[in-house]
């Protein structure tokens, strides 16, 4: 178990992955959601990152 030291820091850490990934247009994997299983990152018109394409398997990876 371990404790955020720094929660402002893990936020602008957080926030600058997602907004990279994004930016390449990466994708997120979730491998405890039994509903999601991968999706393509998104942004709305609030700024807020969100999924799209999302897929219940992960298959096809390698494009």
């Amino acid at each position: 178990m371990g404790y955020d030291r720094f929660p402002e820091g893990l936020i602008d850490e957080k926030t600058a992955l997602l907004e990279d990934l994004q930016a390449r247009g990466g994708r997120l994997v979730f491998t405890h959601d039994p509903k999601v299983a991968m999706g393509r990152l998104t942004r709305d018109a609030k700024n807020r990152f969100g999924l799209a394409d999302n897929q219940n398997e992960v298959v096809q990876l390698a494009e």
